[in-house]
């Protein structure tokens, strides 16, 4: 999960968005196993103050981006220790 801060475009105020990746199902081997695939999806899914629905392909791209921004962070913090 990530939590992305999200400025809905008509209140202009700011949501807090958790946001789910998805799951691929497992379909193979013991069947008590195995389980359904989920899509990914957000939390909220419109924003608390006015109501307007949230782009859930738009929310997941932010979030995609700043997984790839810690990600990179972290790294570079391994490599501050290593030297």
């Amino acid at each position: 999960m990530t939590t992305i801060t999200w400025t809905c475009p008509v209140c202009n105020k700011d949501t807090k968005v958790d946001c789910y990746p998805p799951v691929e199902a497992r379909t193979y081997g013991d069947p008590l196993d195995c389980y359904p695939g989920e899509d990914a999806y957000i939390d909220p899914d419109e924003c608390h103050h006015c109501d307007t629905p949230l782009d859930i392909d738009t929310i997941l791209e932010q979030a995609s981006e700043k997984d790839a921004a810690d990600e990179e962070y972290y790294e570079s913090l391994k490599e501050d220790e290593e030297d």
